[in-house]
């Protein structure tokens, strides 16, 4: 400039990290968009847990988001949560792990923690009651799980299938065919839902 010379492109220097901030910003705004939608959506989804579109949005936002990387707990715990909806058990958990070794006291990361946690206990305590229909106490407890689960608003189908197990179990083929019903109706290829929507019509036999 001193000498006269021209310092206008001087200036495509100076806009090129001002460009990288605005659009990483934008990025920024975007991810935390892409959380807000994800959360929203896997309410909607848990309030109608049959809805085709509904799970279908899910699906698409949860793979977009997964595919970006972070380390933030809230985020993880939102994309673990829309995992598990989903019937994604695995990969709610693993993502969930992320999520609580960052902020192990996040309310979110626990609540769903305690939900994972409800469907293992079904599924354990479900065993255990058809390998020894006689034993009171294990009924009792997984009459308990099952209790906390119907407050519970669901919209994975892999859960469905293991109320209606535990509800076969206790003796409740009612619940258990619709449970296993409604799980089919998102999954027809679900195995377990498949057997128990079968032996919960079944005749009932008296000896």
């Amino acid at each position: 400039v001193v000498r006269g010379k021209s310092y206008g492109s001087l200036l495509f220097f100076f806009a090129i990290p001002i460009a990288m901030m605005g659009y990483s910003g934008i990025k920024t705004i975007q991810f935390k968009d892409g959380t807000v939608s994800i959360e929203n959506t896997t309410k909607q989804l848990q309030a109608n847990p049959t809805d085709t579109t509904l799970r279908s949005d899910l699906q698409k936002q949860v793979t977009d988001m997964s595919s970006r990387p972070t380390s933030d707990p809230t985020a993880l715990t939102t994309i673990a949560k829309a995992q598990f909806a989903l019937g994604n058990h695995k990969a709610a958990e693993t993502t969930l792990r992320k999520a609580m070794q960052q902020s192990p006291a996040l309310p979110q990361a626990q609540e769903l923690d305690q939900r994972i946690k409800l469907d293992q206990n079904l599924t354990s305590l479900t065993s255990q009651v058809a390998q020894n229909p006689n034993d009171t106490g294990a009924k009792q407890k997984l009459q308990e799980v099952v209790t906390q689960a119907d407050q519970l608003h669901i919209a994975s189908p892999v859960l469905m299938s293991h109320l209606a197990g535990a509800q076969a179990a206790l003796g409740d083929r009612k619940k258990a065919l619709s449970w296993a019903e409604t799980a089919l109706s998102i999954k027809p290829n679900l195995a377990e839902a498949k057997q128990l929507k079968i032996q919960a019509a079944a005749p009932v036999t008296h000896q």
